[in-house]
C-alpha cells in the first residue's frame, strides 16, 4: 500500500488563502477527525481542528478513481500564512502516524507522478503541468495549457506516423534492392517527406524554449541597414538604455533581446539586431520583423510591408508608413500599436505549444537523425531507388525513438527522476 502524501499546494509566500493537498488510501481516515467531510464528492465549509489549531476551512473531497491522482484526494483551503500551513502539514503527518496510518510529506512532483503512474497523464502532459506552474505570461500559460491538453503528444505522434510509414516503405525497398526497375520508394519522394517532417519538428521546437519554463512570447525583430536607428528605437521603446548607440556603423554586433509590454497587455520579446544591407536568414524564426529605414535614405527592395521611417527629425517623407523619432518620442506609441496589431493578426497561425528543455533536446536529436536520413537518400536521379536504404532506415528508427521519448511512449527509468525532480513540492 502506498503512503498517503501531504503537502502545501499553494505558491510560496503569504496569500489570503492557502491550500493543503492530501492524496492516498488513508486520506479519509486521516482527515475525518480533523474536519467534517462532505457526504459525497464536493465541497463543504467547516473548521480545521487539530491540537491547538482551530481555523475556518473549506474542504474539497474527491474520492478516487475520479481524481487527479486516481487516489482519494482531499484539499483544504485555509488562511494562507506560510508558517501556519507548514505547521498544519507537520501536525497532520504526526496525527496520522500516531493513529497507525501510512502518511508522509510529498516529494517534488509526487502528486503529478502518481497521476502519470495511474495513466491519467502522459509524460508530456505531466511536464506541461510543470511548465504551467512556472509560466511567466499569458502566452506562456496558453502554450503550457495546450501541451497539458495533449497538443504536444498529438503533434509528435503525427510526425512519428509519417516517419513510421516512410520507414516501412524504405524497409520494403531493401528486399528489392537488387531488382532493376523496381522502385518501392523513390529517392525524391523520400527527401520530400523528410523535408516536411523536419519542418514540422522545427516548428514544434520554435514554440518555446528556456531552462524548464516556456517562453512562448512572440519574438519581434528590429531589422535594417547599419545606422538605421534600430538601437536608438530599441532603447526608446523599452524606456531605458539597453543597447549602445553611436554614429559609427555596425555598433551592434550581437542580437539583444528584452521583454516589452504592448498597449493591449500582450508581452513580447523585442530584439535589436546587427545592421545588414541584405536580407539574410535569421538564426531563428521570428514572429514579426519590423524594418527600420532612416528618413534620409531609400528603403532596400527586400523590405516588407511592416516598415517604419526612423530619424523623423532629419527630414519629411512622402509615404504612408509610420514615421518615428526616438529622440523626441514622436511616433513611439504608433509603433507599439502597430506591433500589437500585427501580432494579434497572426494569432490564427499555428499556436505555440510548451516544450521543456528535455523535450526540446530530444526534438533536436530527432531532427538531426532526419537530416542524416535525407543525406543518405541523395541520388543523381529524383525517380531512382535509394542507394543506401539500410542507412536511411537506421536513421529513421533513431528519430522515432527520440520522438517516443518526447511523448513518454519510450521512457528510460532515469528520465523519470530527472523530469519530476524539477517540480515544486505540492504539485
Amino acid at each position: 500500500m502506498s503512503v498517503t502524501i501531504i503537502a502545501v499546494g499553494s505558491p510560496p509566500g503569504a496569500s489570503p488563502i492557502g491550500l493543503v493537498r492530501i492524496s492516498g488510501g488513508d486520506a479519509q481516515a486521516l482527515i475525518c477527525s480533523v474536519v467534517s467531510l462532505p457526504n459525497a464528492r464536493g465541497a463543504r465549509s467547516t473548521r480545521f481542528t487539530l491540537g491547538g489549531i482551530d481555523l475556518p476551512c473549506i474542504v474539497l473531497w474527491m474520492p478516487g478513481p475520479r481524481s487527479y491522482t486516481s487516489e482519494d484526494v482531499i484539499e483544504l483551503l485555509l488562511p494562507g500564512n506560510p508558517l501556519l500551513l507548514a505547521r498544519m502539514v507537520e501536525d497532520l503527518i504526526e496525527h496520522g502516524l500516531a493513529n497507525g496510518l501510512a502518511v508522509g510529506q510529498a516529494a517534488p512532483g509526487e502528486f503529478t507522478f502518481r497521476a502519470w503512474q495511474a495513466g491519467r497523464l502522459s509524460l508530456a502532459q505531466a511536464e506541461a503541468v510543470m511548465l504551467l506552474v512556472h509560466a511567466q505570461s499569458e502566452e506562456d500559460r496558453a502554450a503550457a495549457r495546450r501541451a497539458a491538453q495533449g497538443a504536444l503528444q498529438q503533434r509528435t505522434s503525427a510526425i512519428a506516423d509519417v516517419l513510421a510509414q516512410l520507414l516501412s516503405l524504405v524497409e520494403a525497398g531493401i528486399d528489392f534492392v537488387d531488382e532493376e526497375g523496381v522502385v518501392v520508394l523513390s529517392a525524391g519522394e523520400c527527401r520530400r517527406q523528410l523535408q516536411a517532417v523536419q519542418q514540422a519538428c522545427g516548428d514544434l521546437m520554435v514554440g518555446s524554449s528556456g531552462v524548464e519554463a516556456v517562453d512562448a512570447r512572440p519574438l519581434v525583430r528590429l531589422r535594417g541597414a547599419p545606422s538605421a536607428g534600430k538601437s536608438t528605437l530599441f532603447n526608446a521603446l523599452l524606456g531605458r538604455t539597453r543597447a549602445v548607440t553611436m554614429d559609427t556603423p555596425h555598433t551592434t554586433r550581437d542580437e539583444l533581446v528584452e521583454v516589452l509590454e504592448l498597449p493591449d497587455g500582450r508581452v513580447i520579446r523585442l530584439a535589436d539586431t546587427p545592421g545588414t544591407d541584405h536580407d539574410p536568414m535569421p538564426s531563428s524564426p521570428s514572429d514579426l520583423e519590423v524594418w527600420c529605414v532612416a528618413t534620409d535614405t531609400s528603403p532596400p527592395l527586400h523590405v516588407g510591408a511592416c516598415r517604419i521611417w526612423t530619424k523623423g527629425d532629419l527630414c519629411a517623407v512622402d509615404d504612408d508608413a509610420l514615421v518615428v523619432c526616438a529622440i523626441d518620442g514622436s511616433g513611439l506609441d504608433a509603433v507599439r500599436h502597430m506591433i500589437a496589431e500585427s501580432i494579434r493578426a497572426q494569432s490564427g497561425a499555428a499556436a505555440a505549444v510548451a516544450v521543456s528543455q528535455r523535450q526540446r533536446a530530444l526534438l533536436g536529436r530527432a531532427r538531426s537523425s532526419m537530416e542524416q536520413a535525407q543525406k543518405c537518400s541523395e541520388t543523381d536521379s529524383h525517380d531512382a531507388a535509394l542507394l543506401y536504404p539500410e542507412h536511411v532506415a537506421a536513421h529513421l528508427r533513431e528519430a522515432l525513438d527520440r520522438l517516443g521519448e518526447v511523448s513518454g511512449a519510450i521512457t528510460p527509468d532515469d528520465v523519470l527522476g530527472l523530469v519530476f525532480s524539477n517540480f515544486c513540492i505540492g504539485k
